[in-house]
């Protein structure tokens, strides 16, 4: 079973008018007895409580890509300071970081922030999404792809519950990158699939600002890629910042009109 703590994309929200689908952004859990795995890190992990965390001694995580969105939940993940807590990061090999003090050093850093790693208390290794095609631990196994993104970003196959799931956030349609995630996808639980604009938003009709080139996609896409490999369900993920929970809802009816099997991300959505 997964878990979403966040699925908004760009930065988080507040307000009443964005209550229902949720604030924070992009991060989902699966928690297996005192071991969890995580994928991003977005605001989406600081609504993880202490009993969340209480007993688990292992955590995994793997990033899709590292803008902030999806990172910048890690500045205040508790369990940095567990002395009793080992916590692997994995990060794909096309960033060039040669261990775990020189990924966490650029991003604690003086101006940015007050402290160094040195006040982490917990067991730290980084492991680089590279040629491994599989990733295994006990109830969870984890394939990827490449996906369609600026600077690069995973899209990843998580296999755990007697479920499939594709989590492909941060991904813009194209002809080539589509055919690779409709095979990569055929037959999944859920697609869990970046749908950050209205079709008008992303061709640039609403604002007279194309968004092509931006990394991410239409709900309209993610329906054909659902439709084309037979997925059970697509998750509508990564909203808009600027999208209210009724544009949001606007969003889904139109995409069960081609889709009946979708369903809207909320931040606290069980799958």
């Amino acid at each position: 079973m997964l878990k979403i703590l966040g699925c908004r994309g760009t930065n988080s929200v507040y307000g009443v008018e964005f209550n229902k689908y949720g604030s924070y952004t992009s991060s989902l859990i699966a928690t297996l007895g005192d071991r969890a795995v995580l994928f991003d890190m977005g605001t989406g992990v600081q609504s993880l409580t202490k009993q969340d965390l209480d007993g688990i001694t292992e955590f995994n995580i793997f990033f899709s890509h590292l803008h902030w969105d999806h990172l910048i939940g890690i500045l205040g993940f508790k369990p940095l300071f567990y002395k009793d807590v080992k916590i692997n990061f994995y990060v794909s090999e096309k960033y060039g970081f040669k261990g775990i003090d020189e990924f966490l050093s650029n991003i604690y850093k003086k101006p940015f922030f007050p402290v160094g790693i040195e006040v982490f208390n917990a067991k730290l290794s980084l492991k680089l999404v590279s040629n491994q095609k599989k990733f295994s631990f006990e109830g969870i196994d984890i394939e990827y792809m490449a996906g369609n993104h600026p600077n690069g970003a995973l899209v990843y196959k998580i296999y755990t519950d007697d479920k499939r799931y594709i989590y492909a956030t941060d991904y813009e349609h194209s002809d080539q990158s589509d055919n690779s995630l409709i095979e990569f996808a055929r037959r999944a639980d859920y697609l869990i699939f970046d749908t950050t604009y209205f079709p008008d938003d992303y061709e640039g009709l609403i604002d007279g600002v194309s968004k092509k080139g931006w990394g991410h996609s239409t709900y309209v896409k993610g329906c054909e890629i659902a439709k084309k490999a037979n997925v059970k369900s697509l998750v509508l993920f990564h909203h808009n910042p600027e999208y209210t929970d009724k544009e949001l809802e606007k969003m889904h009816l139109l995409a069960l009109k081609i889709c009946p099997n979708t369903i809207i991300a909320k931040d606290g959505m069980l799958l």
